[in-house]
This record gives structure tokens, C-alpha cells and sequence, in this order.
């Protein structure tokens, strides 16, 4: 799966425009568990899937829990805020920072408990996650860079499990 998060020149110039690029970004990272459980019923290999590491490493991923939970925020209650490159505090920037970056401003936990999957316990998400990603990922890196990391983590989580169903059908091949 490739998504360029490079914006088009005639949209560089909306802020708006970059805002929903971020928010549309988000939501096809999510969308690939989803995508991926069709596939793989497709494929055979739902029961091996669920039942692997790769899955569950994802299903762990305290960054993915929190960029889920903040798409169904977005869709359901309030866009969360982007802060521009010249809103943030640069000294604790972890990246190059160029006129196209966007930060996520704090995710606010009594605003995202609004979620039903929050306040159900559905979620496994918490406010010292959410804690931790404001703290070591929102104040230091763009949201293209999440969310590109994230998307190269996932790719090798499914790369290396579908190798391994390669493998194993090649065995029982032999």
C-alpha cells in the first residue's frame, strides 16, 4: 500500500485543504485492519492472522490506538486541531521542519473519552496513552511523520507475516 503524503501544489497553499489531507491520511491508516480482515478471509488466512504476532503487535500499538481513536473522534464529534509549523515549539522538534509541516495540538482526554468505544471500555485506550503521545510524539514530530511511520510499521508487520504463509505453503508443498 502506498499514500504520498506530499500535498499538491495547488493545495499547499490551504491550510484547510492540508488539515483534511492529515485527517484523510488518518483514516486510510485505520482502514487498512479493516481492509486487510477482507483480504485475508479472502486469502485463508483469518485464523493464522488473529492468531499471529504481527497482529497482535498491531493490535498493541499504542500509536495506532490513538490515531484510531482520533479518527473516530474526528468523524463522530470535532476535528482536532493541526498546529502549523510556526505555532509550535520548535526546540522540541525531533525532525526538519518546512512550511508544509502540521503538529497535532494536544489531544484533550476529557474530549476524546467522549468516544462510546472509550466509555464503554471497548477501547483500549487510556489517558496515560494518551499522555505519552502528546508528550513524545505530538509536540515532536509533524503529522506526516507519523503517520508515514506508522504506515512503513504496518507494511512490514503484514510483510512479514504474509511471508511467513508463503513459507508454510511452501513446505507443504514440498
Amino acid at each position: 500500500m502506498f499514500f504520498d503524503l506530499q500535498f499538491p501544489t495547488f493545495l499547499k497553499a490551504s491550510i484547510d485543504a492540508r488539515k483534511w489531507i492529515s485527517w484523510a491520511s488518518i483514516a486510510a491508516l485505520i482502514s487498512i485492519g479493516e481492509v486487510l480482515e477482507i483480504d485475508f478471509e479472502d486469502l485463508g488466512y483469518t485464523s493464522q492472522w488473529k492468531s499471529s504476532k504481527e497482529y497482535s503487535e498491531i493490535k498493541e500499538n499504542e500509536i495506532l490506538l490513538v490515531l484510531k481513536e482520533l479518527r473516530n473522534y474526528e468523524i463522530h464529534i470535532d476535528f482536532q486541531e493541526r498546529v502549523p509549523h510556526f505555532k509550535i515549539e520548535s526546540s522540541l522538534v525531533k525532525e526538519h521542519i518546512d512550511h508544509d509541516s502540521f503538529f497535532f495540538s494536544p489531544i484533550d482526554w476529557n474530549q476524546i473519552s467522549k468516544l462510546k468505544n472509550i466509555r464503554t471500555g471497548r477501547s483500549k485506550l487510556t489517558k496515560e496513552i494518551i499522555e505519552k503521545f502528546n508528550e513524545n510524539y505530538a509536540k515532536k514530530y509533524s503529522v506526516e511523520t507519523i503517520i508515514s511511520s506508522m504506515m512503513d510499521w504496518y507494511a512490514e508487520k503484514i510483510h512479514i507475516f504474509l511471508e511467513r504463509m508463503k513459507n508454510d505453503n511452501q513446505q507443504l508443498v514440498e
